[in-house]
């Protein structure tokens, strides 16, 4: 029995330090398209901000040391309603090519105790506003990282992403941002909640195997 639970301790270990390696290479292999993606130089710029319903009142600025890790942050702080219209921060222009399968994905958070529904949208900025990406996501008070897959569908060096929010008065921070080829790679960053969905499935997984294999 001792002898069986150090096996699978060493096999926890083992399976652990591997996974670690093979996310840090992959961390190391992407390439962030994002800029200013950490609000670290105390800039908005290249972001925007739009709003549609000229009757509310949404500002952008940068929030010191209120991120991930007590980082600078970017704020989008809705203090005036609208009729319910959108309230968005974008970047752009990407140029990608057909085919071309991204994530993208960010930290965000709001007030304590609020929720805040938002999109995850990434399209072609002109007309026909061609769609590569659409997810509705719900913003907690706990800093979450929110991601959906980009699929572009044609040549396009006009494409945009952005979070789409609403005109009820909130405060939403953003933080590292991401937006690179691939399927989604999660990040180990220190201090910060983790997945546990994906994770947990492969080590149920291969505690199976080894059991079968006993």
């Amino acid at each position: 029995m001792a002898r069986r639970c150090f096996c699978l301790s060493l096999f926890i270990f083992a399976y652990f330090v591997l996974a670690g390696i093979h996310n840090a290479q992959a961390q190391d292999e992407v390439e962030n398209l994002i800029s200013n993606a950490d609000f670290e130089d105390g800039i908005v710029d290249p972001w925007t901000r739009w709003i549609e319903d000229p009757a509310a009142v949404a500002t952008m600025s940068i929030d010191k040391g209120k991120g991930l890790l007590d980082t600078d942050c970017l704020l989008i702080d809705i203090s005036k309603k609208g009729g319910g219209m959108r309230v968005e921060i974008h970047q752009r222009h990407f140029s990608l090519e057909k085919g071309q399968q991204l994530t993208l994905a960010f930290w965000a958070k709001t007030e304590e105790d609020g929720v805040v529904p938002a999109r995850i949208v990434s399209n072609h900025r002109a007309d026909p506003w061609t769609s590569y990406a659409s997810e509705a996501i719900t913003i907690t008070d706990e800093w979450t990282e929110y991601w959906a897959p980009v699929n572009i569908t044609a040549d396009d060096d006009l494409v945009g992403i952005y979070v789409e929010l609403r005109d009820t008065p909130s405060l939403v921070w953003f933080d590292h941002f991401r937006f690179y080829d691939g399927e989604y790679i999660e990040e180990d960053i220190a201090g910060m909640p983790v997945k546990a969905v994906e994770p947990h499935s492969k080590m149920v997984s291969a505690w199976a195997a080894i059991k079968s294999a006993r």
